[in-house]
């Protein structure tokens, strides 16, 4: 499911809107250059226009050898963690693309329970 699109700047940011059912929030994915080791994110997901965090992103290739971004955006009012991956389309455009985790159906039924 497409939750964002995304521009990238000549300074290496996707700029773009989170949007959902419940959050329309503008975003930035800056360059980590602060990165102290191989597992450090090669970027900082922040509130547009502001230093506040809400998540990361590595560089990623898929199975058909494609670039993308692998991005984790998490918030208090979030009930999970939102993992989700920015790719690009054949125009130069970047989306963002979250799909809900597979899990045991006896897993779903329990967390469903504890609702």
């Amino acid at each position: 499911m497409k939750v964002g699109s995304f521009s990238k700047t000549s300074e290496g940011q996707f700029q773009g809107e989170l949007q959902t059912l419940t959050l329309n929030r503008a975003i930035t994915f800056e360059p980590n250059n602060e990165a102290e080791s191989d597992k450090a994110p090669d970027y900082k997901i922040v509130l547009a226009g502001s230093d506040t965090e809400i998540g990361a992103g590595w560089n990623a290739m898929s199975k058909k050898d494609k670039p993308y971004i692998k991005a984790k955006i998490d918030d208090p009012f979030l009930s999970h963690t939102m993992w989700a991956a920015l790719t690009a389309d054949n125009d130069g455009h970047f989306h963002l693309f979250w799909s809900r985790p597979n899990g045991k159906p006896s897993e779903q039924n329990a967390e469903q329970e504890t609702l």
